[in-house]
């Protein structure tokens, strides 16, 4: 298995529906939030995926892209069924990877939900500011400096 990067027109049919599926299936039906998953960050968006060994079912899913003078990723989603098996952290590292690459010496703020802030920091995120809502899930942002990934 390996991780792919690819902009909106590089992805194939079945590559789109196999991490829409995942981010559907974590957000809207595991987490329970109501709200329009696709949006015009995904036509612009890095895409970073893992997919099963037979290229039918996305393991682990996040879109970069920048945003306001930073690079932002979110939409980070791990199939239920592989989880606490490492992917997480080595899609992070990944998607780390790929702004280094796509992106060097821009910093990084993204909005992390709360109960995975330690799992950001363990990857050298800061938080900072209030807590605050997006879809009813209370979230923080985060920061990482371009010159402290590799």
């Amino acid at each position: 298995m390996e991780w792919h990067d690819r902009t909106f027109a590089e992805l194939s049919a079945m590559e789109l529906y196999s991490f829409e599926k995942l981010r559907i299936d974590t957000f809207v039906v595991e987490q329970g939030h109501e709200y329009h998953d696709l949006d015009e960050h995904d036509l612009h968006a890095h895409h970073i995926f893992l997919m099963d060994g037979t290229h039918q079912k996305a393991l682990a899913y996040a879109r970069v892209f920048p945003e306001d003078g930073h690079i932002t990723f979110g939409r980070v989603a791990t199939a239920l069924s592989v989880r606490g098996q490492g992917y997480g952290a080595q899609l992070i590292d990944t998607v780390l990877a790929v702004c280094a690459a796509s992106w060097p010496g821009i910093d990084i703020v993204i909005n992390a939900q709360v109960p995975v802030i330690g799992f950001y920091e363990k990857k050298g995120f800061a938080a900072f500011g209030d807590v605050f809502s997006i879809e009813n899930t209370p979230h923080r942002r985060m920061f990482i400096k371009a010159a402290t990934r590799g």
